[in-house]
């Protein structure tokens, strides 16, 4: 197990100075919260035609939609049928004490600079922690702000879904399986819940670590809009974000076989709710392994990759090894840069505080 530690990623996932810790109880809506925008025209098919601009590889347009001076805008065609969806996913895991993992379907237009891309049967589902909320109602609409989470490869077959998608062959499937986007999966939408008034310190707070070697997300800035009860209604500035999974993995690294593992506030084994501490009770299954929102279980250290095949062994040695003073298999060098970066831009919310919110 070569540098273990460089393939868990110790990288940050939250804002910066100011943010609420990311395990609250479904905070109230402040008085100066970001109020969504006005109508911008209704809501019909845009004509897509990029045949006069050189085509594009993936690693280009990843390239240019990531480029900070790229001006980037997401239209979500949705029905009001499938926002109803998302808000009552919303309502029914909020009341288990849960995150609905549900993605309901859209229709995406991204506009990369002078590029512009239809994606029809995108996955869409409410994202966070204290970021979930009630968000819609079937008389007003949309009347605020959630993150969002955007699948490419969603197949809407699956048992949770009450009128499921009939594919015409598997072959179809397959390839709604393997479908990307400028070479990614999935992208993740956030609206300025920090309220800094700049949009970018995130932003440059990723691109820092990556200049000092760390892996970190790419991110930009994206006007995102969204059909609002037949309206084509602005959302303002979000942020844009790489997701982090086996495809973030397979860029940066020469194996994506590793697990790959996100540390979250969970219960560890005396049912006290802990973030990743590396302390030997680590080793209790209540702290280690898959998720499942249905159930309510959200382990302190969740895998993300070999989901079905891991059993768990090289984390349980590493964190046996680090309580033993062994640091055989962590790439200190990687470790302390990303410790000194993290004091730095002064993040309150990662492993060194309430330990979670890092992979």
């Amino acid at each position: 197990m070569k540098k273990f530690i460089s393939i868990l990623l110790f990288i940050l996932l939250v804002c910066f100075a100011g943010c609420a810790k990311p395990n609250d109880d479904n905070p109230e809506k402040e008085d100066d919260e970001e109020e969504i925008g006005g109508e911008t025209e209704t809501g019909k098919d845009e004509e897509i035609d990029n045949s006069h601009l050189p085509e594009l590889t993936d690693e280009e347009l990843y390239q240019k939609l990531f480029d900070k001076n790229t001006f980037v805008n997401i239209y979500i065609d949705i029905t009001s049928e499938q926002l109803n969806l998302i808000q009552e996913d919303y309502e029914k895991y909020s009341n288990m004490g849960s995150k609905s993992p549900i993605y309901r379907m859209c229709d995406i237009v991204i506009t990369v600079g002078e590029y512009k891309y239809k994606i029809e049967e995108v996955g869409i589902r409410m994202k966070g922690n204290t970021s979930r909320r009630n968000f819609y109602s079937e008389d007003t609409g949309i009347y605020d702000l959630i993150h969002y989470k955007l699948s490419f490869s969603e197949t809407f077959d699956g048992d949770e879904y009450e009128n499921k998608k009939v594919w015409e062959s598997e072959e179809a499937k397959e390839a709604r399986k393997d479908r990307l986007f400028a070479g990614m999966e999935k992208l993740d939408l956030k609206w300025n819940k920090c309220y800094d008034a700049t949009h970018v310190r995130e932003i440059y707070a990723y691109e820092m670590y990556r200049n000092f070697g760390i892996v970190a997300p790419h991110a930009t800035l994206a006007k995102v809009e969204i059909n609002n009860l037949g309206k084509k209604e602005s959302l303002g500035v979000f942020n844009l974000f790489e997701s982090v999974d086996k495809i973030f993995i397979k860029r940066y690294f020469s194996s994506s076989k590793g697990d790959l593992y996100k540390i979250g506030w969970g219960v560890d084994k005396d049912g006290n709710h802990s973030g990743g501490t590396l302390l030997e009770n680590t080793n209790h299954s209540n702290s280690i392994g898959k998720e499942d929102e249905d159930k309510c279980y959200f382990p302190i250290y969740d895998i993300k990759t070999n989901k079905k095949t891991t059993n768990h062994e090289d984390l349980k040695a590493t964190i046996t090894k680090v309580n033993s003073g062994d640091f055989s298999t962590v790439d200190m060098e990687q470790f302390i840069k990303f410790m000194a970066l993290s004091y730095m831009i002064g993040n309150p919310d990662d492993f060194r505080t309430h330990y979670n919110n890092y992979y």
